[in-house]
């Protein structure tokens, strides 16, 4: 992932994923959340395209919520604060936000 400063936050400028980072579970879903909304960034065992991220203004961190299987009702949220340059995870129900794509 990599930002670029700007007024009032940063700006995500590229977002990716290693090739094999999820191949091993096709039910698996991750989304990044700017603490209004969820874009799916990937779902059904592909990566998606979001078209909403590029220019997307983040204040003071990014969030990101994944499971491996979501009928299991097994979510993760992870989330990294660009001010104090921490890394947390915690385990959460599953987010309720509305998505965008």
């Amino acid at each position: 992932m990599r930002v670029q400063p700007k007024a009032g936050g940063v700006v995500l400028t590229q977002l990716r994923f290693g090739p094999d980072l999820f191949n091993w579970a096709a039910k698996a879903q991750v989304f990044l959340s700017d603490g209004l909304y969820l874009y799916p960034i990937f779902y059904g065992g592909q990566q998606q395209t979001n078209g909403r991220l590029p220019g997307l203004v983040l204040k003071s961190e990014v969030q990101f919520f994944s499971s491996d299987d979501p009928e299991k009702e097994g979510w993760r949220k992870t989330t990294y604060n660009y001010k104090t340059q921490t890394l947390t995870t915690v385990p959460v129900a599953k987010p309720v936000l509305p998505i965008r794509q």
